[in-house]
């Protein structure tokens, strides 16, 4: 049985491992927003927590940012590789 649990365990470990490696960048376009919160995007499919850079600057301003996504509990966070003013 311990067994078991042990390769049930190193399985997840290794899922959620190869999720981060093999993220892939994307680009989100919208308006960035600072509140007691942090910094946010807001785009036209949701909002995106900021991770990787100040943006804070950027407040008010349309923008490209490109990044790896992740979501926990129905929060999207982008790190951002990249930033673009956005036409």
């Amino acid at each position: 049985m311990s067994k078991l649990l042990a390769s049930i365990l190193v399985c997840a470990l290794m899922m959620s491992i190869s999720n981060e490696i093999f993220a892939e960048e994307i680009t989100v376009v919208g308006i960035i927003e600072v509140d007691a919160e942090g910094t946010i995007i807001k785009a036209a499919d949701g909002n995106y927590k900021i991770a990787g850079k100040d943006l804070t600057a950027m407040a008010g301003k349309n923008v490209a940012v490109t990044g790896t996504v992740t979501e926990d509990t129905g929060i999207k966070t982008i790190t951002v590789t990249s930033v673009q003013d956005a036409q």
